[in-house]
């Protein structure tokens, strides 16, 4: 049918089709005195004449727009969706795997003075930001992925960038958080939240431990007898060395004001062996999302970093040394992902009918140094650990993971790795 209408209409291509479809709904839509808006897909073939654009591949679209003398709503999805991860912290919630950060919202300049005219300008009459919430399940997750970045892409948008201040921004964002909780918003705390970066001394039973925060900001005060961490707690300076076990507290301090909650770090012999997927390396960046798991149906559910086409991460220099015994979390998605003509996931031929875990040294290819059937975990909607022995190696090595399985639904994934000393 679609053919025969471009036949009719002596149309060469699908393009012109759209563009034929286009103009004749804006005609529809300005005889109901209303206006055709729509992303930058419209310009492909011709775009209707009074249409307006929202330019979401990038900004090109609303620059070829803006030049044809069409209104433009710059919403680009790097860096404005508000969908992408806002930090690489291991607590960060789902969300596209690329980061959008505060930062980037708020330093986003929509058009360039040498890409328009003054004139041409006129027709860039807003910047938005898009949440999309297929993987933002709840209230609370949306307020954690609007706030504070919609306070900074106001900002950039309301504020020529001669006059913006990126740091006077973090200042002023300190009280703007108080005003949150007053008002029950509950905002990411991503750009001040302590990141904590450990070194194991494993020979000398203590842990090196770097602290920071997004983007530098204020001083981080940090205690480790016990003690709730205050702005007269211990200014940290340079990393600091710690024996196992130790509890470390640490908060972002701006003018004597903690910024947001303090961290809390358990130090011992296991947690500081054990690894969050969120904090391991993907063999492949793209595509990757941050996901919730689908189960369990009540309680808490587990967030993965995963890489839908080709599921494999890295552990990246663990130290072996003294390790009898490696647990690994193991979770399962449903596979829903939408795919292009001809793409298809990467399947590992597995051993048994449901698949396997394995362990590989350095990069997921050759022989496994571990197997692990996933029959344990496939009836569990959570996440199932699955316990294997290492071979004896000594020093540090990337530790990669993957997986086999006979077709591409369940999706499996690491949640966590725990290295398991000998006693």
């Amino acid at each position: 049918a679609i053919q025969a209408k471009m036949h009719a209409l002596g149309l060469t291509n699908e393009d012109q089709l759209q563009s034929y479809f286009i103009q004749r709904i804006e005609k529809f839509l300005n005889a109901h005195g209303r206006r055709l808006i729509g992303w930058d897909e419209i310009l492909e073939g011709g775009l209707a004449p009074n249409a307006a654009v929202m330019s979401w591949r990038g900004i090109q679209g609303g620059v070829t727009a803006a030049k044809a003398g069409h209104d433009v709503v710059i919403t680009p999805a790097r860096p404005l969706y508000l969908n992408y991860r806002q930090s690489d912290l291991p607590d960060e919630t789902s969300g596209r795997a690329p980061i959008n950060s505060l930062k980037d919202f708020y330093n986003f300049e929509p058009v360039l003075p040498d890409q328009l005219t003054p004139e041409q300008r006129t027709h860039i009459i807003g910047v938005q930001g898009s949440l999309w919430t297929e993987y933002v399940r709840t209230p609370p997750r949306v307020e954690h992925m609007l706030f504070p970045r919609l306070a900074a892409l106001g900002e950039s948008g309301w504020t020529a960038q001669t006059q913006r201040n990126f740091q006077d921004f973090l200042t002023r964002l300190v009280p703007e958080f108080a005003r949150y909780d007053a008002l029950g918003i509950m905002p990411a705390n991503s750009v001040f939240e302590v990141k904590v970066t450990q070194q194991l001394d494993a020979p000398a039973n203590k842990v090196q431990i770097a602290l920071s925060n997004q983007e530098s900001f204020g001083e981080i005060h940090f205690t480790t007898d016990g003690t709730s961490v205050t702005e007269r707690s211990p200014l940290y300076q340079a990393p600091i060395t710690l024996p196992l076990p130790s509890t470390l507290h640490a908060g972002t301090f701006y003018q004597g004001r903690l910024a947001t909650p303090a961290i809390t770090e358990t130090l011992n012999q296991l947690t500081v062996r054990r690894l969050d997927n969120r904090a391991m390396q993907l063999c492949a960046e793209n595509p990757a999302i941050q996901i919730e798991d689908d189960g369990p149906l009540e309680g808490n559910r587990a967030t993965f970093l995963v890489n839908y086409m080709n599921p494999c991460w890295i552990y990246k220099s663990a130290d072996l040394t003294g390790i009898h015994s490696i647990t690994v979390g193991v979770g399962q998605l449903p596979f829903n992902f939408a795919l292009g003509t001809g793409q298809k996931p990467t399947l590992r031929t597995p051993s048994t009918p449901d698949g396997e875990l394995q362990v590989y040294e350095k990069t997921c290819t050759g022989t496994p140094i571990v197997t692990v059937p996933l029959a344990p975990a496939v009836h569990n909607d959570g996440i199932t650990p699955l316990t294997a022995t290492l071979p004896a190696m000594t020093g540090t090595h990337d530790l990669c993971f993957t997986f086999t399985r006979p077709t591409a639904d369940p999706l499996w994934a690491v949640s966590w790795a725990q290295l398991i000393p000998s006693k």
